[in-house]
């Protein structure tokens, strides 16, 4: 029986565990170190070294310019929007295959996600709908606006993902937003490490964003980044998160509305020592790759490997099956023996909130729901 070797393949990887998680962080004592120097220096909110030390070792990472710390990848993205003016009643074109804090943020502006379907080499908005969609639905006005004909209302970014190792084609949709006058986000959360066409994940986009959840490929236990080449957007994005306060000696002048979405120091002092072992991390995860990889073609069952411009940071590893029913079985009889597996997200386009909104061509995004089974993908190096 599949379900049984599947079982015991995932005990051979994680030998001596009761519970095996989907992906669950592993610390050291250089951690530890460091959160203790944080403590007891007494900076442990929105000041102090290590603020510094993570931003720079993320710059490092991504070979982006500029970057901001912030208290999660939600804040991030949700910082993104209104740093690049979006506004009540505007539209975000997105994707419906995605964690649902990627929707949140466009909803926290006011504005109304436009849902386009993904590619199913890279899970990333499709590059070929996207433009099919603008040609046929939308125009420019006078003013330089795009306007959706079916809703008269202006399109002004686009907001692709990077999810489960994988890059969305970054280069081909930059191209699209540059024609059609769209700003281009990424919401490059789970990319850490993943390079699209020799570029780090979210560099062709105007503004990208980092997570660094508990469950990423590093933690800081909460937080967030967003990293770009744009020194007055990064500004903007750090005033923004810091309560818009205008520096003073003493007085509280603040120029605007402003967000508390800093990260605290004792938090980058966590993804610190995290990112300094981030190439390990990525090569122990690719051996892992490597064994689910040989089990699943062994056993003609359909194995997830991203195509060949991306280079992965094998944040999960992810198995494909012929229909709904056997996916719920495998899940249901794993989650049984306590290996903690899951399927994608519910196609967020069909959430009770957002049946509402304009969707084109769902098509991958249901059939990747209905197939995929994300396996426990944990670090066992010590």
């Amino acid at each position: 029986m599949f379900e049984k070797k599947l079982i015991n393949l995932i005990r051979d990887i994680y030998p001596n565990k009761k519970d095996i998680l989907l992906h669950e962080p592993i610390f050291h004592n250089d951690e530890i170190q460091n959160l203790s120097n944080c403590i007891n220096t007494g900076y442990v909110s929105s000041a102090g070294k290590y603020l510094e030390k993570f931003k720079k070792k993320v710059l490092q990472t991504t070979n982006a310019k500029y970057a901001c710390l912030t208290s999660s990848g939600t804040a991030a993205l949700h910082l993104s929007l209104i740093a690049s003016n979006i506004e009540k009643d505007d539209e975000i074109i997105t994707q419906p295959f995605t964690f649902v804090a990627t929707i949140n943020s466009i909803l926290y502006t006011g504005a109304k996600p436009i849902f386009i379907d993904i590619d199913k080499d890279d899970f990333g908005l499709s590059p070929e709908k996207l433009n099919e969609f603008l040609n046929n639905n939308t125009f420019l006005n006078k003013k330089g606006l795009l306007i959706n004909k079916r809703s008269k209302r202006v399109i002004k970014s686009v907001v692709s993902c990077d999810l489960l190792g994988s890059s969305a084609k970054q280069l081909e949709i930059k191209r699209i937003c540059n024609k059609f006058n769209l700003i281009y986000i990424s919401d490059s959360s789970e990319a850490l490490g993943v390079q699209y066409k020799k570029k780090h994940a979210g560099l062709y986009a105007d503004i990208a964003v980092l997570s660094f959840n508990g469950n990423k490929i590093i933690t800081t236990g909460n937080g967030g980044a967003i990293f770009c080449n744009n020194k007055k957007v990064i500004q903007k994005i750090s005033d923004l998160s810091s309560t818009s306060k205008i520096n003073h000696k003493y007085e509280f002048f603040h120029k605007q509305i402003g967000y508390n979405y800093r990260m605290s120091n004792i938090n980058a002092s966590i993804g610190y020592s995290q990112i300094k072992k981030l190439e390990k991390i990525i090569s122990n995860k690719k051996k892992i790759n490597n064994i689910y990889k040989k089990f699943f073609y062994e056993n003609n069952y359909e194995f997830f490997e991203v195509n060949k411009n991306i280079k992965s940071n094998f944040w999960l590893n992810l198995m494909m099956v012929n229909s709904n029913k056997r996916k719920n079985s495998i899940i249901e009889t794993l989650l049984k023996n306590n290996i903690y597996v899951r399927p994608s997200w519910f196609p967020i386009c069909d959430l009770q909130f957002c049946k509402s909104f304009e969707r084109y061509k769902i098509e991958n995004t249901y059939k990747i729901y209905q197939s995929l089974i994300c396996l426990p993908s944990g670090i066992i190096y010590e």
